[in-house]
Order: structure tokens, then C-alpha cells, then sequence
């Protein structure tokens, strides 16, 4: 007799939803972190907010594009997903500590290289989480998937106005950057336990 097909557990959309809204805070309030720790770095100055921007919004771009190749290659986006949150914590976490480490009196072109080769890995790995997160949600429809991206702005806003009403009065600038880190790595650890399916969240 045939075998009948294996049904595979889903993770709720719920779940789903929350992850999208984990990531963006997370993403959100370790950028500004990392904006204030290279404001004391290399000063208030124009180029140093533009560093700031590129790094994030040129990572962003490059990770979503290869978190698109992973996605295709997963069998389990959200896995894939999960990993990649705990390797952006680690790399987070690592910049949170080594930017302010980066010598005052280095030349600003030094300054601004060793800033970029901490903070770019992290925007990369953060573009490829939303990549990722939109490969697992991909059957659900364009009327979902634009409700996941709202749930991930959201969250943007909310990690910024926690991390720097909250976080950073309570907890000083690296603290709250470990702090936006820790609970990446939540996250991450989080999307692995989840059920796995290897086609598409539940409609």
C-alpha cells in the first residue's frame, strides 16, 4: 500500500509574527548602539553619522540578498533563521565590546576602517534574518507577508525608543548593547525549537 504523505508541524503564525517583530527591534536598537559608540569614536560629525548609515543600510542590502541564496538552499528557513540570529548576537555582542576599544588617536581613515569591519558583518547578518524570516513566510500570501513586514518596523521602533529611553539610562551604552545582543540570541535559540516544516508556515 502507499504510504500516506508525512505532515510535518508548523509553526504558528504567531510565532512567526513575533520573530518578525523580535528581529527588527533587536536590529534597531543595536544600531543605536553602535551610532552613539562611534559619535564618541570619531565625534558628532556629518561623516561619521553617514558611516553609520551606510554600514547599516549597505549591510542590510548585501545580507538580504545572500539570506535570499540561503533561503533557497534551506530546508528550514527558520532554522537557517535561528542560526543566523545567534551568529548577528555573537558578532553584536563582540562589536558592542571592540568598537570603543578602537584607538582616539588613530588617523579617521584607520578609525573608520576597523569601525566598518566590526559593525559591517553585523548589518549583513541582519539583512539576511529578514531574508530568511520572508522565505518562511513566503505561502502565506502578499496580505500577510505586508503584515510581517509591518510587525518587523514596529518592532524597529519599539527596540529604538527601549534601547534609548530605557536601555541605555539603566543599563550605560555597552551594557544596553549587550543587553539588545542577549536577546537576539534569545530569539535565535527561540526559532530553532520551533516546529520545523520544510515548505511554509501554516496559512
Amino acid at each position: 500500500m502507499p504510504t500516506a504523505p508525512q505532515s510535518h508541524p508548523r509553526p504558528s503564525p504567531r510565532a512567526v509574527g513575533a520573530l518578525f517583530f523580535a528581529s527588527g527591534a533587536t536590529a534597531l536598537g543595536l544600531e543605536l548602539v553602535w551610532s552613539k559608540q562611534l559619535s564618541v569614536l570619531l565625534g558628532g560629525t556629518t561623516a561619521a553619522v553617514a558611516l553609520v548609515v551606510a554600514l547599516f543600510m549597505g549591510g542590510m542590502a548585501i545580507g538580504y540578498g545572500l539570506g535570499g541564496r540561503w533561503a533557497s538552499q534551506a530546508r528550514h528557513p527558520i532554522r537557517a533563521y535561528g542560526r543566523c540570529e545567534l551568529e548577528l548576537a555573537a558578532w553584536g555582542a563582540g562589536a558592542v565590546a571592540l568598537v570603543p576599544a578602537v584607538p582616539a588617536d588613530w588617523p579617521a581613515v584607520l578609525a573608520y576602517a576597523a569601525s566598518a569591519a566590526l559593525i559591517l558583518p553585523c548589518t549583513v547578518l541582519a539583512g539576511a534574518t529578514l531574508s530568511l524570516l520572508v522565505a518562511a513566510a513566503r505561502e502565506r500570501g502578499g496580505f500577510a507577508l505586508g503584515r510581517l513586514y509591518a510587525l518587523n518596523s514596529f518592532g524597529a521602533v519599539v527596540g529604538v525608543l527601549a534601547t534609548g529611553l530605557v536601555a541605555i539610562g539603566a543599563l550605560g551604552l555597552s551594557g544596553a548593547g549587550f543587553a539588545v545582543a542577549a536577546l537576539g540570541g534569545l530569539v535565535g535559540l527561540g526559532a530553532m525549537v520551533l516546529p520545523q516544516d520544510p515548505l511554509a508556515i501554516a496559512a
